[in-house]
């Protein structure tokens, strides 16, 4: 049995033992209140940044009327707020079901163009069938977080992401009413679980983004469709003077020649002259007229087009016009046909004014890779080494240019003038499957 100082002895070694566990628990509880004290003040300095990025962007858009750049403001607040390197855009064009990649933010730098993420042609529309990830947009309407891209089932190729050190992926669906317009592709070179308030950030943001789409549309539709008013009070005008002025000439020209038969030799050379004059007057009119057009190419195909354009452009003349159609159609968008409508009416009318040709074929080819347009005559061709040979082709192979085509022209004397006009179609599946 314990004498009474052992018992002492024991019962003050027990106090100072439970002394120290209730420091111990106190230093435990301040350490937690230091810490949920940082954890609230973390949290409100994060909620303050997301709140100033999303107020200043808004700003942004009441004030920047260019689309590119508030793009990249909105790029840049989700690289800042969210702590990442790369942010992309991509836009869906519902025409041609293709996706485009149209701006990137890379380490500091906002970027448009070709080479946007480090190879030729990233840039370029490909089929949105080859994107996994646009397909679960398109099912979900929901962001769609890939955590670690090395493990990730959705993506088999990933080697374009890989050369830029690519560890996650966020993708944020740009909606607009009932269609997806396009997606933000928020790159991190880490492997990343992103927080709920994070990705509340960033579709605050591309919500943004879409308003400022579709407020440029808008813009851009109200432009048109003042420009497209003038345009057809012009074509009005053209039709109701020019148009019935170079008629009238041709006709009296007519009467005049008959009465020159029998009254003075030679005058008849001058009235032939000046009905030739006032034949391709009345041509250019109705090509300005045709121009001026605002229903042209609105929801009509291109074979349709064309045969128009070789009526108003053939008619008065001999010149036989054969239209024909290979392979099966593509949708083509309005922009496209619009070019292939101005670049065939120049050909055209070059043909009518200077080839002395008898026929023009136009053949348009639909392949799996491009669409080819060609208008060949049977005319006396031409030198491009000779003056005054120019003939509008600048202007065509701009046009060409405009869709992302190439114009190539043969041409020799006594042999006739072919104009080909190719337009890439669908990327490879490789170039699909690179992208985000």
């Amino acid at each position: 049995m314990k004498t009474l100082q052992e018992q002492i002895v024991a019962l003050q070694r027990a106090n100072a033992s439970l002394q120290r566990e209730l420091l111990q628990c106190k230093q435990r509880e301040e350490a937690l209140q230091i810490s949920a004290t940082r954890s609230q003040t973390v949290a409100e300095r994060l909620a303050r940044g997301q709140t100033e990025a999303l107020i200043q962007t808004l700003n942004v858009l009441t004030m920047e009327p260019d689309l590119d750049k508030f793009l990249g403001q909105v790029l840049t607040a989700i690289v800042e707020q969210l702590h990442v390197p790369m942010c992309t855009v991509y836009f869906h064009d519902s025409v041609q079901d293709t996706l485009s990649l149209h701006m990137t933010y890379h380490h500091g730098e906002i970027l448009a163009g070709p080479s946007q993420l480090g190879y030729s042609g990233a840039y370029k529309p490909f089929s949105a069938n080859l994107n996994r990830f646009w397909q679960v947009l398109l099912e979900t309407r929901q962001p769609l977080s890939i955590p670690d891209i090395e493990n990730d089932s959705l993506l088999k190729q990933h080697d374009g992401l890989s050369r830029q050190h690519v560890k996650s992926l966020l993708l944020i669906p740009l909606l607009l009413n009932t269609a997806i317009i396009g997606f933000l592709g928020i790159r991190s070179i880490e492997a990343r679980h992103y927080r709920p308030e994070e990705v509340e950030l960033a579709q605050a943001l591309a919500h943004q983004a879409t308003l400022a789409v579709q407020l440029t549309h808008l813009a851009e539709q109200s432009r048109q469709a003042a420009i497209l008013e003038e345009r057809n009070r012009l074509a009005r005008d053209i039709h109701d003077t020019l148009a019935q002025t170079f008629t009238g000439i041709v006709v009296q020209l007519g009467a005049a020649a008959r009465i020159a038969q029998a009254k003075r030799e030679g005058a008849e050379n001058y009235i032939e002259r000046a009905q030739q004059l006032a034949r391709e007057g009345l041509i250019e009119t109705r090509r300005s007229v045709w121009a001026l057009r605002s229903d042209t190419v609105q929801d009509r195909d291109l074979q349709s087009i064309l045969k128009q354009l070789a009526q108003q452009i053939a008619s008065d003349t001999s010149l036989n016009v054969q239209i024909s159609i290979q392979g099966i159609p593509h949708t083509l968008s309005t922009d496209v046909k619009q070019n292939l409508l101005r670049i065939s009416q120049e050909a055209m009318t070059n043909v009518v004014k200077h080839a002395q040709a008898s026929s023009v074929q136009i053949v348009v080819s639909f392949e799996s890779a491009v669409v080819k347009l060609s208008i060949r005559d049977n005319g006396r061709g031409f030198d491009f080494g000779q003056p005054g040979t120019g003939f509008g082709l600048i202007g065509m192979r701009e046009r060409a240019e405009c869709i992302n085509g190439s114009l190539t022209i043969d041409s020799s004397i006594g042999q006739g003038t072919e104009i080909i006009i190719h337009i890439p179609g669908i990327a490879t599946e490789r170039q699909g499957g690179e992208n985000e």
